[in-house]
């Protein structure tokens, strides 16, 4: 391992501190690129993770009332399909960072009913509006479950 950390010729050149700044670098670029994509066997990105889509997210308030314009939204692309994946990707971008005390719910169409997010994506690269409660908030606590 250490030998990644020394460059393409082998001779490392500068101290330990040059290596390790280099091997976190790497570190950090692997995870923004695992991040909102799927990766195989060995590393390969897999031909779904290829597919992007757009994504638009708006932050509820407690009551559950948001921007209805979602021309206003903030939009950001992402890859794949992993709810899990578009949960980070999502929370990252909230006031504070929150990923786990979010619920997301999807909407389909202007008028669409609000439906909680709990599977993985469907296989398209159609928009997505997602609107983000804080979860166990009043307007996470009207939201219907799809019986799956």
């Amino acid at each position: 391992m250490e030998g990644d950390a020394t460059g393409a010729d082998g001779g490392g050149g500068g101290g330990s501190g040059e290596r390790s700044s280099f091997v976190i670098g790497l570190i950090e670029n692997r995870a923004k690129e695992y991040l909102g994509g799927r990766r195989g066997l060995l590393g390969q990105r897999m031909p779904e993770a290829d597919e992007r889509r757009t994504i638009r997210h708006v932050r509820a308030n407690n009551e559950g009332d948001f921007d209805q314009d979602s021309n206003n939204w903030p939009t950001f692309n992402f890859f794949g399909r992993s709810v899990f994946n578009l949960r980070i990707q999502v929370g990252m971008r909230q006031p504070g960072g929150e990923v786990w005390a979010i619920t997301m719910a999807v909407r389909p169409g202007s008028q669409g009913r609000l439906t909680p997010l709990v599977t993985d994506l469907p296989r398209s690269v159609d928009n997505m509006d997602i609107v983000v409660f804080d979860t166990g908030s009043q307007g996470a606590q009207n939201l219907v479950y799809p019986a799956i």
